[in-house]
């Protein structure tokens, strides 16, 4: 049976989010970079933020002009709600997760912290497509996955790309 992906840390193909009604009033979106670096965007009640193939496509409101992002660039994305002080982390990638190789063709590697890897591979559009627990540096077999874009979720926090061949 196949799911739809809960965790919204695989961000990268899932969220598609219109800011409506005034529990939302503004939110205020932060991206941080894989390069250190910080931008943020305040999306008005009619804005959207959602991904279109490999981007992060931002509208503050319907009468602007949408800005596009390369999800391979960013790191980490922080919502921060009208006058709330508290902020969701809702994707983040730990710069010690590797997959390897990449584009791959029969197995993948997972480099990641801990002994243990719980392990998640979706479709580009967040279906779960397999699950099982790993240990560093194992192969994890994706011979019988089509060619295409996938993300691999490592311990419910880290997500990743990589290319099945």
């Amino acid at each position: 049976m196949r799911s739809k992906l809960i965790h919204v840390s695989a961000v990268f193909g899932l969220l598609f989010v219109t800011f409506t009604g005034s529990l939302f009033a503004q939110t205020e979106i932060k991206i941080h970079y894989q390069n250190g670096t910080e931008q943020i965007y305040s999306i008005e009640e009619e804005g959207k933020l959602y991904f279109a193939s490999e981007d992060l496509v931002i509208q503050p409101d319907p009468g602007m002009t949408e800005t596009t992002i390369p999800v391979s660039i960013i790191r980490k994305i922080t919502f921060t709600e009208g006058n709330v002080t508290s902020t969701k982390v809702i994707a983040s990638t730990d710069p010690k997760l590797k997959v390897f190789p990449n584009p791959a063709n029969d197995y993948i590697q997972i480099e990641a912290s801990g002994k243990e890897l719980n392990v998640s591979i979706f479709d580009i559009q967040g279906i779960l497509i397999s699950s099982g627990i790993y240990k560093n540096n194992q192969a994890v077999d994706i011979s019988k996955l089509s060619a295409g874009t996938y993300l691999v979720q490592v311990n419910d926090n880290s997500t990743i790309k990589f290319i099945k061949k």
